[in-house]
């Protein structure tokens, strides 16, 4: 069964575990969406209803971030956090922080994949920004990846420039 959010395939699981399936009822069953990791309920009708979602609050001031999009071609959930304006990626566990940010009349795009201990910073041209094709400005491994916020982003971006 196809999960009427995203591209993936709902799986039943069950919600209480007993030795004998004959003991077990529909409404015991949910289905999990094995991309988005949405929880239904198949109901008698055949409809199904969403039993949970998942969340995800920021790093930085805890509030609750937005579900933003799934990437079948990246296996990442994006989460924006409006207050701080940062998306994090997903799959899991914490695959990269990215802030967005403009400098000198351009626009940048700085990533933290704190796992890898990497470092990355591209631009982000007015054409581009539609097709989202980033130019690359630099890529730097980083151990440990300094601590960045959405309160210094800006300072450290301006200084890893000046030495790009």
């Amino acid at each position: 069964m196809k999960c009427p959010i995203c591209p993936g395939i709902l799986k039943e699981k069950d919600s209480i575990t007993h030795f004998h399936s004959s003991l077990r009822s529909d409404k015991d069953k949910e289905h999990v969406c094995d991309s988005c990791y949405n929880k239904f309920q198949l109901l008698p009708n055949q409809t199904l209803r969403i039993i949970s979602q998942p969340h995800y609050n920021c790093k930085f001031c805890q509030r609750y971030c937005r579900h933003v999009s799934w990437s079948s071609a990246s296996f990442w959930d994006h989460w924006k956090c409006e207050n701080c304006r940062v998306v994090f990626r997903l799959r899991n566990d914490l695959v990269a922080i990215e802030f967005y940010l403009r400098h000198l009349e351009k626009f940048y795009l700085l990533t933290v994949f704190p796992n890898d201990n990497l470092l990355k910073i591209e631009e982000i041209t007015e054409e581009e920004e539609r097709d989202f094709s980033p130019i690359p400005i630099m890529e730097l491994c980083l151990d440990p990846v300094p601590n960045i916020t959405p309160d210094n982003v800006k300072q450290k971006l301006e200084t890893y420039l000046l030495f790009s």
